[in-house]
């Protein structure tokens, strides 16, 4: 359940982000723009596109990719693939959902988790850092059950 919340924190992060981002355009020069109004599912074209362009260092392009593979087909796999791109590629939307994700899979991701949702946090990422300090309320979390 709270990786679900924090995939729908991340496309609305994502949203909020694209429409702030200066365009795609400034830094490479052939990618289509990115916004939040393009909606999930993509075409078979716009995955090819974000793909390429997740490739090349674009997070919000990948953050798209995991928001479209978890909500259109309902692959945890693809969709973490694509965070974990966007994550990497420095995007705090995808540095989010993808800790949130990995935190989810077992107790031997729960510490690159933290790294994950550190790393939103301190580029502003107010849903990361609300996510912290509920872990911080609940020092169990990290090692086991998530405190009630």
């Amino acid at each position: 359940m709270r990786f679900v919340v924090s995939a729908l924190s991340s496309l609305f992060l994502a949203t909020g982000l694209a429409a702030q981002q200066a365009p795609m355009s400034t830094w490479m020069t052939h990618q289509a723009p990115i916004s939040g109004n393009q909606g999930v599912p993509l075409t078979d074209q716009q995955v090819v596109t974000y793909s390429e362009q997740a490739l090349q260092g674009s997070g919000p392009a990948a953050n798209k990719l995991g928001m479209h593979f978890l909500a259109a087909h309902n692959n945890r796999k693809m969709s973490e693939y694509w965070y974990h791109i966007s994550a990497e590629n420095g995007d705090p939307g995808g540095e989010l959902t993808y800790g949130s994700m990995i935190f989810e899979d077992s107790s031997d991701n729960k510490v690159r988790s933290l790294f994950w949702l550190k790393k939103s946090a301190s580029q502003g990422n107010e849903y990361a850092r609300r996510q912290l300090q509920q872990m911080m309320h609940c020092p169990n979390l990290v090692d086991s059950e998530p405190c009630s």
